[in-house]
């Protein structure tokens, strides 16, 4: 079907704002759709609401590339969506392009508010099965406790997410996903928003991180240490920044809780060094008198050449910085001083 590129409109459940798109894939669009025109790589839908208009399922790394090229008009198929695959479509693109946690977060919460909407609508689980649409009424069929291995009915979890107040959970919302997302994954991401809804947690520091493990590290030693919610953002900047990985996230974050062990720390590291340059000293005297009786083993009284230069200029390097270095053996504290 032939539309207006000013017709389509993002998929209604994409939020265009919170992520936003990968510009290099833009570009690379633009150079592919020059080079060999534009495919039908886009899906979309009527407008439920705006007469004319088209919502797109998926495709809207090419839809910018299409407006930004001003392609006035392209030829894509139409399919008569459901909100339930509007949905689903939306969590698997962003699945495939994008795994980082400020995608993975808004998705799972985004799936999570549509489903908790989907059962508020419905008073009763037979009401439910009624009117629901066909693709969610299964969702509670065939559930098993991971725990003790039996089966639960779908009354009592209709019946436990009624009136709990807290909506669906992992284990529902991995079942709508699908195969491709992994539970812990959707764990996570619903962690994150329960905690930052607590005050526990700055959701915005957690999606600084650039992967979901080190999200989950990073939230976890925030909590652990109590860091204040309104510092934690400029702290996983700072790990971003240089590149601390995972192993060594909740020790930065100690360090910044505790700075008092971090001059500890410092200290003993201090310490450690010292102890290091009096073995390679030893070492290092050890080589010199080897080579002194072997010498005199071969009966030769001097030694001349680039080698020997540069061996006895790295020793009076040494020695020049060895001398700069200040301590005193009582004080810790004037080990190192500026």
């Amino acid at each position: 079907m032939k539309i207006k590129v000013a017709d389509l409109v993002a998929n209604p459940y994409r939020h265009m704002k919170r992520y936003p798109l990968d510009l290099e894939k833009v570009k690379r669009l633009k150079v592919s759709i020059n080079e060999t025109s534009f495919w039908d790589n886009i899906l979309a839908r009527p407008h439920p609401d705006k007469k004319g208009k088209h919502q797109i399922a998926y495709g809207h790394h090419r839809l910018i590339a299409l407006r930004e090229l001003r392609i006035v008009e392209v030829d894509i198929p139409t399919r008569a969506l459901s909100d339930v695959v509007m949905v689903q479509i939306m969590a698997n693109e962003n699945l495939e392009w994008n795994t980082s946690p400020i995608v993975i977060n808004q998705t799972v919460l985004t799936t999570k508010e549509f489903l908790d909407k989907e059962l508020v609508k419905h008073n009763t689980l037979e009401e439910w099965r009624e009117k629901a649409p066909i693709e969610i009424t299964g969702l509670f069929d065939n559930c098993v406790n991971k725990k003790t291995g039996k089966q639960i009915s779908a009354k009592q979890i209709w019946g436990g997410i009624k009136t709990s107040n807290v909506g669906v959970g992992r284990d529902t919302i991995s079942k709508f996903l699908g195969d491709n997302w992994k539970e812990w994954i959707i764990q996570q991401a619903l962690e994150t928003i329960r905690d930052d809804k607590a005050g526990l947690v700055d959701r915005k520091a957690v999606e600084e991180m650039p992967t979901m493990e080190q999200a989950r590290v990073f939230k976890s030693a925030v909590k652990e240490y109590h860091i204040p919610k309104a510092d934690q953002k400029k702290i996983a900047k700072k790990i971003t920044k240089d590149g601390i990985g995972k192993r060594d996230i909740p020790k930065t974050i100690q360090r910044i809780a505790n700075p008092k062990k971090k001059i500890n720390d410092d200290f003993q590291q201090a310490e450690q060094l010292i102890e290091d340059i009096k073995d390679n000293a030893r070492k290092l005297l050890g080589n010199i008198h080897e080579l002194k009786n072997l010498l005199k083993k071969l009966d030769v009284k001097e030694i001349k050449g680039l080698k020997v230069f540069e061996a006895k200029q790295a020793v009076e390097d040494l020695k020049k910085s060895f001398s700069e270095l200040k301590g005193t053996k009582n004080d810790r504290r004037q080990i190192i001083q500026n």
